[in-house]
């Protein structure tokens, strides 16, 4: 009867009509249901479905309406899908607890997963802040023959150009539109204020207009105002000009004095422009930023051979790379060969990214994971709860509605769950990222991470394509089989192929979760590695400050010399002070540069010649860090006033690759034409990195120290709490000196792991969430089969089953393809173990121990979650079962 009705209905109102009326009288229905009970619902529908069915029949029979426009039907499906989505609210209103468990999960997947993207996209995407950015092209020379070298290593491809080449190339290129140049230098604002050492940099006069960038006051350089003759200019970023001149509308056409020195100011740069510099990264240790203070025009000494001007070109129209090379070749190579100098062309975005993209991708690949990991958990789910509800899909079919109908409102459904976990999602991001920036290692271009337009629609497709997958497999699996479905209307149903399904997602849950717990447990023995190398030195309660000397006031260096055992000496007066001295480069960060020295009475041929580190130092440098004395004396205070052969030390690396067989001491050397004398042998040092193995190094006390010297003091109690007392003693010196880097140096060993710590850290809590949501998904797997099929546990145990056997099968039918999964996770750890090399430290990518504690733990965690529901098939009276039967 019930099919005939839909049959006429369908004929006589259309199928979009006949489908509304029917899916409204299901509404209609199951309240009744609620409120009268069924026999009255049942009574009421029949009544209804008679009237609607003689309506159409005698409206069409009388007038024989035309074919409803185009668009009422359009706006008849409008309606419906409208309707879908106000049941689909209802439904989900009515399952609390259902629809909290699947939001949260899946907005916890989208809420990691933008988080991550969101770096990845400030970092790695988002293209450069200036004009046609994939135009711009960095010039580098490299030197092949530092390639491999111990100490030039690093440096071998980042040469920049010298100004007559730079000035060779900007006169007569053909290959680009426009050539500029800058580098970067320190100065010291003496006023207005109190003396304040800046970053700031030199740049050619087109370096501005090459990049597009307008000054919001002023102007910039203009041709001609470059070199040593030229008058002192300045242009200021929007910061100093804030911060130092208190936005000052009138600034320009002032005069400040840098160094000393009267500079006019002509300009101030728009706010957040940046100019990063690689030069800077590879010579100082340290990220830059891009901040530059404030830009003076660039100074050059035509007989300078220094290659430090770091060259940026703009491509002509239909220019290619090889062009350029030809034309570099050409123009610049001059008398060299190409053994020994060659040229590198790189794209400044991927210059400034360096290394970073490997560990980005390896983080965004962990969110994707826990975010499938999610989408697979409700996928379990929801079949779960359409299982449940097949005797309402059974009523739905046999009331007319057809499979596509039902499909669709599941689907309905899935996809406002996808939205609202995908509004959590951002929810979590928002609160995130400051978190995730605030945790975040120096990285480049951090400063343009944030909830951009990009990242919300990452979200928000994220969010809706998860809920069509989700969704889907569950919509399908109820729209298989639509007799079974009929015919269930008055049965119990069978969820054992369904079963199957969820315990197949459980498996691959537990797959992905495997590699995700082996990366992080990698990832952190590796970090733990780390943390046991000895650097060299003891930095505990060891406090440092980095003091600039004025050059125009310390030329002399004889006076630097006074000048820094005065500061050293105060120091160490202070109250608490156990010792104290000074370095011009602390390891951690540690500076990449190499000094040739050669050893007296040795040939070239005997390796008489070499570039090894260096490092100038204040007698109590190398007490106060620790550094052993291995042989020989140490530097004294004589040492650094000495005329004669000036005493050096050595390093145990540098004894025993030089004087394998012999002993150092007593050894002369001179650098540059200075002579030396080895008196000490001392422990190694670590520099730039715990995982790197110490170099070639030497300390020597005089003569000529530099500008910039970082001061040491070893104290009773916390390091910092030194810091002001050793800012005083500094400034009671001499108050024009200008500070830095105040920090202590157990902090700076630290941070010279915080990338990986930060990476360790997102990837065992991605492990950990996806860990926690598998586990969910066992219990919940578990839990829908034991209470799907309490009927058969009963009568089994009223046919003499026990208890404990039927658990240990309930147990073992989730445990099987979990097992499984954790099979396919190892081969997918195997995989990538490749990948992970590049990340460990003192241990294999493919680790016994690691692989061994997860397989336990995963497993472990898994039988538990399985065997907790399933506790409950001990529970069942078989009497009652029978009874309903």
């Amino acid at each position: 009867m019930n099919r005939l009705l839909g049959w006429i209905l369908r004929r006589r109102l259309g199928n979009t009509e006949a489908r509304v009326f029917q899916s409204e009288m299901e509404e209609f229905y199951r309240h009744k249901v609620e409120t009268d009970g069924t026999a009255a619902a049942d009574r009421w529908r029949r009544q209804e479905t008679l009237r609607a069915a003689f309506r159409a029949l005698t409206m069409h029979t009388r007038k024989h309406p035309k074919p409803s426009p185009r668009p009422k039907r359009r706006l008849r499906e409008i309606s419906s899908i409208g309707k879908d989505i106000r049941f689909g609210l209802r439904t989900l209103k009515k399952r609390p607890l259902f629809t909290t468990l699947v939001v949260a999960t899946l907005g916890l997947g989208i809420g990691a997963s933008t988080i991550v993207f969101s770096l990845v996209d400030g970092v790695l995407l988002e293209d450069m802040p200036y004009e046609e950015p994939g135009e711009l092209v960095n010039i580098w020379q490299t030197y092949p023959h530092w390639r491999n070298h111990e100490v030039l290593d690093e440096a071998w491809d980042k040469l920049g150009l010298t100004w007559n080449e730079f000035h060779t190339l900007r006169e007569n290129t053909q290959v680009f539109s426009h050539v500029a140049a800058h580098k970067n230098r320190m100065m010291v604002l003496t006023s207005p204020g109190t003396p304040e050492r800046l970053q700031a940099a030199e740049a050619s006069p087109g370096l501005f207009p090459m990049l597009g960038v307008r000054p919001l006051l002023g102007r910039v350089f203009l041709p001609g105002e470059e070199g040593p003759g030229t008058a002192r200019l300045t242009v200021l970023s929007h910061s100093l000009w804030t911060s130092r001149f208190g936005s000052d509308p009138d600034i320009v056409g002032k005069a400040i004095d840098l160094n000393q020195e009267p500079f006019e100011v002509i300009g101030v740069l728009p706010a957040g422009f940046r100019l990063r510099s690689t030069l800077f990264r590879l010579f100082n240790s340290t990220l830059d930023g891009g901040h530059r203070a404030l830009w003076v025009p660039l100074r050059f000494d035509r007989v300078d051979g220094s290659h430090d001007n770091e060259t940026v070109g703009r491509l002509a129209q239909g220019a290619t790379l090889e062009q350029v090379r030809a034309e570099l070749d050409a123009l610049v190579r001059g008398d060299r060969t190409a053994d020994q100098l060659g040229f590198r062309l790189t794209h400044p975005k991927e210059e400034i990214i360096g290394g970073h993209r490997s560990s980005l991708r390896l983080l965004l690949a962990a969110a994707a994971m826990l975010l499938v990991i999610a989408c697979a958990n409700i996928a379990a789910l929801l079949m779960s709860e359409a299982v449940g509800r097949t005797r309402e899909m059974a009523t739905r079919m046999a009331l007319g509605a057809g499979r596509f109908r039902i499909a669709r409102q599941l689907l309905t459904e899935s996809v406002l769950l996808g939205v609202l976990g995908s509004a959590l999602g951002i929810a979590l991001a928002v609160v995130g990222i400051p978190s995730l920036l605030s945790l975040a290692p120096p990285l480049p271009r951090l400063e343009e991470v944030g909830m951009n337009h990009g990242v919300l629609l990452f979200s928000v497709l994220a969010g809706v394509g998860a809920g069509v997958v989700f969704g889907l497999v569950p919509a399908l699996m109820l729209h298989g089989d639509g007799r079974r479905l009929a015919q269930g209307l008055g049965g119990r149903g069978n969820a054992g192929g369904r079963g199957r399904y969820q315990r197949g997602l459980i498996g691959a849950e537990l797959a992905l979760t495997m590699v995700l717990l082996v990366t992080g447990g990698l990832l952190f023995r590796s970090l733990l590695n780390l943390a046991r190398v000895d650097p060299g030195f003891d930095g505990s309660s060891v406090a440092t400050i980095r003091v600039h000397l004025p050059a125009s006031a310390l030329r002399d260096s004889e006076n630097r010399r006074e000048v820094l055992m005065q500061v050293v000496e105060r120091i160490q007066a202070i109250p608490g002070v156990e010792r104290a001295g000074a370095v011009n480069g602390l390891p951690f960060p540690g500076i990449v540069s190499g000094t040739s020295i050669r050893i007296e009475g040795r040939s070239s041929e005997e390796s008489g010649n070499l570039t090894t580190r260096n490092h100038f130092v204040v007698p109590g440098y190398l007490e106060t860090m620790g550094i052993p004395l291995l042989a020989g004396r140490t530097l004294t205070r004589a040492d650094v006033r000495a005329d004669g052969p000036h005493a050096m030390l050595i390093n145990e690396k540098m004894a025993r690759q030089h004087w394998p067989n012999e002993t150092p001491l007593g050894a002369r050397t001179r650098v540059s034409d200075t002579l030396y004398e080895i008196v000490g042998i001392v422990g190694d040092v670590r520099e730039r990195h715990l995982s790197e193995d110490p170099k070639d190094m030497f300390y020597r006390a005089g003569p000529n120290p530099p500008f910039v010297m970082s001061l040491v003091a070893r104290t009773e109690g916390d390091p910092l709490d030194l810091i002001p007392a050793m800012r005083q003693a500094i400034w009671a010196v001499n108050p024009q000196f200008s500070l830095s880097q105040e920090s202590s140096m157990t902090a700076l060993v630290e941070s010279s792991t915080g990338a990986e710590r930060y990476r360790t850290m997102l990837v065992v809590v991605f492990g950990i969430l996806a860990t926690l949501l598998a586990s969910v998904g066992v219990f919940g797997v578990t839990a829908h089969t034991v209470s799907k099929r309490t009927r058969e546990m009963g009568i089994r145990m009223a046919l003499g089953g026990q208890s404990g056997n039927l658990i240990r099968g309930v147990v073992l039918e989730t445990m099987v393809p979990g097992a499984l999964g954790i099979g396919v996770g190892l081969l997918g750890v195997l995989a990538v173990s490749r990948l992970l090399t590049g990340y460990v430290f003192g241990i294999e990518a493919w680790d016994t121990p690691t692989l061994w504690g997860v397989v336990v733990l995963l497993g472990g965690l898994s039988a538990v979650a399985a065997l907790l529901p399933a506790r409950r098939v001990g529970r069942v009276d078989p009497m009652n079962v029978l009874r309903e039967e």
